[in-house]
Formats: C-alpha cells, structure tokens, sequence
C-alpha cells in the first residue's frame, strides 16, 4: 500500500512540475481510493494543495475552492494556501472574499507565524498585491485599489498586468495625469508593450485621454504608433495640442522641416510653451538654423528662467554662431545650476581655449578626462594649454595620453617632438 501511495504522489508532482496540469487532475479524480486513506495528512495536504494549483491554473476555479476550503482549516498561516485562495475568489468574482484572503497572506507574512510547507508563497507578494487591488477596484474602491497595485509594482517591477490596471483605474476616475505617468513608466521599464499600446489608444475615447496616450508615448520614443494614433483619431486634429504632438513624432523620425512648421503653427496659438519653444529650438539647431535656435531658447528661458538645460542648449547654439563669450557665460549658468553634470565640462573647457583662458581651461580639461579618458581630442587640447602656460613636462605627459589613443596621428607626434626638443633630457 506505501507503494501505491508514494507512486501516485511522485507521478502527481511530477506531472505538475512538467506542468501537465489537465494530466494531473485526471489523475486525481480517476485515484485509487486507498491511495487517500493510507495517506498521511501532510502528504494528502501536498497532493490537494498540487490539486488545487492545477484546477486553478486549468480555470476550473469551483473545484480548487473544493479542495482549498479544506486545506484552509488545516493550514490557516500556510502562505502559499492563502494566496492560492486569493486567486481563485478574485478569478469566481468573489471580491470580498479575495480581500479577506489576500489580508490574511499579509497579516500571516508581517507576523512571521507563517508556514511554507506546501509551497514558495513568500514569492507571491505581489500577485497577492494584484488580486487584493483588482478585489477593491471591483468592489468600488478606487483609492485602496491604487494603493495596492503599487505595492504590486513595488514587489515585481515589471508586472505588466498591474501596470494595465493601475493606469487603466486611473484612466476610469478621470485623473489623466496619474494615468499618463503609470502608463509612461511602463511603457519605458517594459519591452513587451502591445498590450500597454492598446490600452493607451483606449485612453483616445476622451480628449484628455488622447492628450495623457500622446504624452506617454512621445514619452517613450513611440514616433511611430503616435503618428497612427493621430491618423486613426482624425477629430483630435482640431486640438492646437495634437499639433505639438504630431510635431515631437515627425521630429523623432528625424522629419524636420515638416516638425518645424508644425511647431511653428502650434507656438501661435501657445507663444509662452517654453517645452514647445525649447523642442522648436531643437529642431531649429537640427536644421542649421543655429541663430532661430537661439531666439527659441531665450525665449523659452523667459518664460522658465529656472530651466537648467536651456542653459546648455543656448550655449551650443550660440558657439556655432560663434559668439563664445556668450556661449561661456550660457554654460556657465548651466554648470552652476547642475555641477555634477560632468559631461559638458569638455564643452566648457573649449570655450575657454578658445578665449585663451588656459589656466581655467586646464582644470575644466581634468575633470572631463576623469569620466572620459577616452577623448583623444580633449588631451591634445589639455596638452596645448599645459604648453601655452609654459607646464612642459605636464603638457608632454598629456600628448602621450592622446598619442596611446591615436598611435598613428602624425601631428600628435610632432607636438611631442617639438616639447622633447625643449627638454632635451627627456
């Protein structure tokens, strides 16, 4: 009889390790009834609890209840237990018995009187999440609902199905906003994004939808699937807004005279948009356009003068039209504004080079070079200010650097030449 036992209990796990649930159940309902009888009450406890994962699984919801109600008066802590029994109330429509289960998973968890005997259910924290928040969102509680669908997201970062709910209850209350952002970040942290383009095209049933779809998407690089939102919702193009829209997708694509014109059109009617402004600069610039790039980004400061990156913008633009001294004292405010931006300090640096400011210039050189030893450019340049200052020894070491990098280059050979014949001990 042991034999049968622990056959028929090796083949159930088995089966359901392989995942061959519609197997396993058949198993179970065509058993031996001795196999049952001569069971011990932890290994008849495994076999319902196998069971009733399978049936719940095959959505045969009814009979795993059958099978959990039991196994809930044995195991009233066992994690795995409760949150199987989550599952398959809120998969009945049983909301506020998915509440008080998911409840329970939790208050056992925080007491640490739980049992994981039957199975890894500390692992299901945030389908517990899920099924507490779609329990609340069913039983008209909006508030809680989101409450718990971030938890769900704090424990799986990448729960795909919570992000759609979240977004998808915010979307229901109205609040916009909150729905573009969840929608925004998901469509960025998650690379199966079908499903969350679906459903922000659904947001296109409301203007303020439309708007909060479009700004998640222009969000997250979706130029394409913008322009067909807009193509396939032909009454969102009485909106001034869809303009901009349109505008930052023909320009993602790289369609730049045809974004210009569109910002051009949508800044008519939105003259202080300092984003708009700024995005019309961007593509000014990308056209060459560098003195009606910098007319945008000084108006867009205007309207934000705490706008950091305006700042770096300006100063680019204003360096291709050649005015330096201006273009310096522009990234001089960025860099005040965001020192740790380290990345502009090579920028900074030749701006002062060019002004014969070498001695600032050596310093800025130094601090790029930290992050980016790999500027061939940026150690000649710090090499001809250690020269210029008359730091030969410092400028030759600098050359070297830059040579280790260019091995082939001609002129950085004849620059080290030229300090090895003023120090010829070296």
């Amino acid at each position: 009889m042991a034999d049968i036992q622990n056959s028929f209990l090796e083949r159930a796990q088995r089966l359901f390790d392989a995942r061959q649930f519609s197997q396993l159940t058949e198993l179970y309902e065509h058993r031996q009834p001795a196999v049952l009888r001569q069971t011990s009450k932890i290994e008849k406890s495994r076999l319902y609890f196998l069971v009733a994962c399978a049936y719940a699984l095959s959505e045969r919801f009814p009979q795993a209840w059958r099978l959990l109600e039991t196994l809930l008066k044995e195991y009233p802590n066992e994690l795995g237990v409760l949150h199987l029994a989550a599952l398959v109330s809120c998969r009945m429509g049983e909301y506020d018995r998915t509440v008080i289960y998911a409840g329970r998973y939790f208050e056992a968890l925080d007491s640490d009187g739980f049992s994981q005997k039957l199975g890894m259910g500390e692992r299901k924290q945030a389908e517990t999440w899920h099924y507490w928040g779609v329990a609340l969102k069913e039983t008209d509680r909006p508030e809680e609902a989101a409450v718990k669908f971030r938890k769900a997201l704090e424990a799986k970062g990448d729960d795909l199905v919570a992000y759609l709910d979240l977004a998808h209850l915010f979307f229901q209350t109205k609040k916009y906003a909150e729905a573009g952002s969840i929608l925004t970040e998901a469509l960025k942290k998650l690379s199966e994004t079908e499903d969350l383009l679906r459903l922000a095209e659904v947001f296109c049933a409301q203007p303020e939808g439309a708007a909060v779809c479009l700004k998640a998407l222009s969000g997250a690089g979706k130029w394409v699937k913008m322009l067909t939102v807009l193509e396939r919702h032909p009454q969102l193009r009485s909106f001034d807004w869809a303009k901009k829209y349109k505008a930052q997708a023909l320009a993602g694509l790289g369609q730049w005279q045809e974004a210009r014109f569109l910002y051009e059109e949508y800044l008519t009617a939105f003259p202080e948009d300092w984003e708009g402004l700024n995005e019309l600069g961007n593509v000014s610039f990308q056209l060459g356009e560098f003195e009606r790039a910098e007319e945008c980004y000084r108006l867009a400061l205007e309207c934000n003068p705490a706008w950091e990156e305006g700042w770096r913008n300006l100063s680019v633009s204003l360096s291709r039209l050649g005015k330096h001294q201006e273009a310096k004292t522009s990234l001089e405010q960025y860099i005040s504004l965001v020192p740790e931006d380290k990345s502009v300090y090579g920028f900074f640096a030749d701006l002062l080079y060019r002004e014969n400011e070498f001695g600032r210039a050596v310093n800025f050189y130094e601090d790029f070079l930290r992050f980016h030893p790999a500027e061939k450019e940026a150690w000649v340049k710090l090499a001809d200010c250690y020269s210029n200052l008359g730091h030969s020894q410092s400028a030759l070491s600098s050359y070297r650097q830059a040579h280790n990098l260019a091995p082939d280059s001609d002129e950085i050979r004849a620059k080290i030449d030229e300090i090895r014949r003023r120090l010829p001990e070296i």
